[in-house]
């Protein structure tokens, strides 16, 4: 291929640049500013840089398609600790609206270096912070008729009680101040009469002072103008500040759930969630519990738990906490009520035990500390049959069920199902002279119309199966694809171990109504029947977002595959 020459590539640049030329006015309508990095002034810190970082390299963000439409301009504010290499070491983001900061920084942020700050000519340790700056079409610098166009930002610093006293959500404040033909902002009138609103006004207006607009134009002439404007608020680092971990300021208690009330189960679920810098809970997840039907309650109770939040260097941090909460039955008086059991134990007599072999004698029998109710095999369900199943499990020194096998079953689904189950229970030990040891037993499991494994919601469930399901909104029609927000990973099912089968899969359908909760989990496909009971056992206990269809919740179908391998420490749905 000829290669152009010098004079040919200028006859065909001019006329792109002239094209150019004539857009340009338009591609600067809209557009971004980065502000160079600042220091936070922390008085009484001996570390307190002289000379602030720099970006190493110049950032163009993009211009958030939410704010096109717009005629008032917007920001975001970063603040974020360097270490004396120019390393970010933490960060925090204060913005107006969380689509339009991922929309438009949330990937070229995580990627930007710095020079790092200095003190006396060295590198040093720094506290910063920068905005980021979107100005509207209609403040374009190149029309002549523009309304106010925003230059330079300042962070809104207000106490950290101030701070918490704001509702969930962007600690944001509006209002409206008068532009005039010189760029001053005068006249700041607060939007509302929020008493944690009013009392963040004079630090609004210290703000203000340092703030810089260009005038809105009228003919080409500067003129005053009103401006509409949301002040983002954040509260300052403070190095002297010591570091201090949450604290609950409101703790809703867990209810029990309806489901286990005649079963009279003490349980404990132990969570793992984090406390945001606004001092609310977010992705809880499960860590260990010894009943999965007390974890759905445990989340609700911790998602309406509200903190002071985390501190590190003075500015509110997410925070990572780990908590029990326990559960048990209790009558208006407080004291543990006497209800019946959902499950029967068959215990060996003493003569029985007396003639077992060593290792599984005992004087004090094992008792379930914790159980699981069996879901109830879908198909059985739907055609209305009853039965029942008979476990036998050998139960360690520890209370861990190690073998488990179907003693007596009215039918094979039952059976399994009941495996499953067993597989989650927990035990206080068997005792032997006062010291743990391991110990047979059984558990009997009734399966019946009127069973606790069946609740009131599955069974309206079912009859909106039966008669609308038009009602049951598709995985395509819906928002987006549901959240998971509560998991927990099966364990390799006994029953095929005890086969020696060593892997397996299992696919499971079932249904996510609108509060994000599983309904009626049945197996499409298993390579054995124990891979696709221990997969429906644990899917049942999972909780997702609640789907929505056009904004409103919804009920929709959902399948998920499992991959199980015996050694996995957790086979996974994926």
């Amino acid at each position: 291929m000829e290669k152009p020459s010098l004079s040919r590539l200028k006859a065909f640049a001019l006329p792109v640049l002239a094209a150019f030329t004539c857009l340009s006015p338009w591609l600067a309508a809209q557009d971004v500013t980065v502000m160079p990095p600042a220091l936070f002034d922390t008085p009484g810190n001996p570390n307190q840089p002289d000379t602030p970082p720099a970006l190493r390299k110049e950032w163009s963000p993009v211009f958030p398609d939410g704010l096109r439409a717009t005629t008032e301009p917007s920001y975001i504010i970063f603040t974020q600790r360097l270490d004396e290499k120019g390393k970010r070491t933490s960060r925090a983001v204060n913005d107006l609206n969380t689509a339009f900061y991922d929309e438009a920084v949330s990937k070229g942020f995580s990627d930007l270096q710095y020079t790092p700050a200095q003190k006396g000519g060295k590198p040093a340790e720094s506290w910063s912070w920068f905005g980021v700056i979107f100005n509207p079409a209609s403040a374009s610098d190149n029309a002549a008729n523009a309304t106010p166009r925003l230059l330079k930002v300042a962070p809104v610093f207000v106490t950290l009680e101030q701070w918490i006293a704001f509702p969930k959500g962007p600690r944001v404040v509006r209002g409206s101040i008068d532009i005039d033909t010189a760029g001053a902002a005068k006249n700041f009138k607060l939007e509302g009469k929020a008493s944690y609103a009013r009392a963040v006004r004079p630090a609004i207006e210290r703000s203000l002072a340092k703030w810089q607009f260009a005038p809105a134009r009228k003919d080409g002439q500067p003129v005053a103008a009103s401006l509409q404007l949301d002040f983002v608020l954040q509260v300052a680092p403070n190095p002297k500040v010591g570091d201090k971990m949450p604290e609950v300021i409101k703790q809703t208690r867990p209810i029990y759930p309806r489901a286990m009330k005649n079963s009279g189960m003490v349980g404990e679920v132990t969570l793992n969630f984090v406390v945001d810098f606004q001092g609310y809970v977010q992705d809880p997840s499960i860590v260990r519990s010894n009943n999965p039907n007390f974890e759905s309650p445990a989340i609700d109770a911790v998602l309406e738990w509200k903190f002071k939040p985390g501190i590190k260097n003075g500015v509110p941090v997410n925070s990572r906490m780990q908590i029990p909460i326990s559960f048990s039955l209790v009558d208006d008086f407080g004291r543990s009520s006497d209800v019946k059991t959902a499950y029967g134990m068959n215990a060996p007599t003493k003569k029985q035990t007396a003639q077992m072999p060593d290792g599984l004698r005992y004087d004090v029998s094992p008792n379930p500390r914790g159980v699981i109710y069996p879901v109830y095999p879908y198909e059985m369900l739907l055609d209305g049959k009853k039965g029942e199943a008979t476990v036998a499990m050998l139960v360690t020194s520890r209370g861990v069920v190690a073998q488990i096998a179907v003693a007596t079953e009215t039918a094979p689904e039952f059976g399994y199902a009941a495996l499953a189950a067993c597989e989650y229970f927990e035990f206080t030990p068997a005792k032997l002279d006062w010291m743990p040891t391991d110990a047979v037993t059984s558990i009997k499991l009734n399966f019946n119309s009127d069973s606790v494994f069946v609740t009131d919601e599955d069974r309206d469930m079912l009859r909106l199966e039966k008669k609308s399901p038009q009602k049951i909104i598709a995985a395509g029609k819906l928002d987006a694809t549901p959240k998971r927000i509560v998991t927990r990973q099966p364990p390799f099912p006994l029953a095929a171990l005890q086969e020696n089968i060593t892997e397996g899969e299992a696919v499971v359908e079932f249904l996510i109504d609108t509060e994000g909760k599983v309904r009626l989990p049945r197996i499409v496909s298993s390579t054995h029947p124990s891979f696709g009971y221990i997969a429906v056992q644990t899917i049942a206990n999972w909780r997702y977002e609640p789907p929505k269809s056009q904004g409103k919740p919804v009920i929709t179908r959902a399948r998920m595959p499992f991959g199980f391998a015996a050694k996995d420490d957790a086979p996974s749905g994926d």
